[in-house]
């Protein structure tokens, strides 16, 4: 039942990123700016480091996984779901393989 839930959530969520990301990113686009365009009510997205683009965030995070929460400046699962998922957008691979490669680190 776990798992179902689990992917129903991220289901959803992945949806809801297809809908919403109807913006053009690449490896040089700011996270922070690409996360509040894209999330406008999530006001964590105030606390992304404003200097990263998603290249250095790649960089750090193939270096050190587990410190994506450091890399990024949020604790947020949830913001680390979008970003992960606009990430592997950008990249044109399966979300699974960066969940994967932050699970295994």
């Amino acid at each position: 039942m776990k798992k179902m839930l689990f992917l129903y959530k991220k289901y959803i969520i992945i949806n809801y990123v297809k809908r919403e990301l109807k913006m053009n990113i690449n490896l040089d686009t700011n996270v922070k700016k690409f996360y509040i365009k894209a999330y406008p009510t999530d006001t964590e997205g105030a606390k992304i480091r404003s200097n990263l683009t998603f290249r250095t965030l790649l960089s750090k995070f193939l270096l050190a996984p587990k410190d994506i929460y450091d890399i990024v400046g949020v604790g947020d699962s949830v913001i680390r779901e979008r970003i992960f998922e606009a990430l592997s957008k950008i990249l044109k691979c399966d979300y699974d393989v960066i969940y994967d490669i932050w699970l295994d680190d």
